[in-house]
């Protein structure tokens, strides 16, 4: 979808339309059962594009970042100065993954029904 412009859509009322930027990089507190605020498990929707992100909790911030490499994207996450180190899930938004390479090394890619 363009920006700048209305769109009318008809949407079930169980679902609800998210419309995200180009590079957007969301955050989110994984799925458990009741309110949490423990940030040890997260999940980060990253959609193509170029952008940063830098997320602070009480202790310190993650930065996460994604940007346009030859034939794809690259994906990188600092928490260095994270007080809680979090399982990080990174859910690829639009397309998905060929090979995803961490700390030099090639990874199983899952993919979510």
């Amino acid at each position: 979808y363009e920006g700048g412009k209305t769109y009318s859509m008809d949407i079930p009322l169980n679902r609800m339309p998210v419309f995200a930027k180009e590079g957007a990089i969301i955050p989110m507190l994984a799925e458990r059962n009741g309110n949490s605020t423990i940030f040890d498990d997260l999940v980060v929707r990253v959609y193509p594009g170029d952008n940063e992100y830098r997320m602070f909790d009480e202790g310190g911030h993650t930065d996460f970042r994604v940007r346009k490499v030859d034939d794809g994207y690259a994906v990188s996450v600092d928490d260095s100065c994270a007080p809680v180190k979090a399982k990080i899930t990174i859910e690829f938004m639009g397309r998905e993954p060929q090979m995803v390479t961490l700390l030099g090394e090639e990874k199983e890619v899952l993919f979510k029904e």
